[in-house]
């Protein structure tokens, strides 16, 4: 999957040779949600996958591995889709197997 690369709305319609409305119309039809946020949620999944099953993985290898560039970005986000940070989150789920 392309979604852990560096991509934009402008590089997914030139991939596709469609216009911007196009695709957001795609991902509200399919998705239910705008573009940005169905790939950034496709992203934290990853993220979630990679801290509980690789531990030994640190939170900035794992962010720049889900596509995230900036490592504060990527806990905001996280926190705010998750409801916690990753490294909560990691340990939660490290104490509960």
């Amino acid at each position: 999957m392309h979604y852990t690369e560096n991509i934009s709305v402008r590089t997914i319609c030139e991939q596709f040779q469609i216009g911007r409305t196009l695709l957001y119309e795609i991902a509200e039809q399919n998705y239910g949600i705008g573009i940005a946020e169905h790939i950034r949620n496709l992203r934290i999944e990853k993220a979630k996958m990679l801290l509980t099953e690789h531990p030994e993985l640190r939170i900035s290898e794992i962010a720049a591995a889900c596509g995230f560039d900036d490592y504060n970005y990527f806990i905001t986000v996280f926190k705010r889709l998750v409801g916690k940070p990753p490294r909560q989150f990691r340990q939660n789920k490290s104490t509960a197997l």
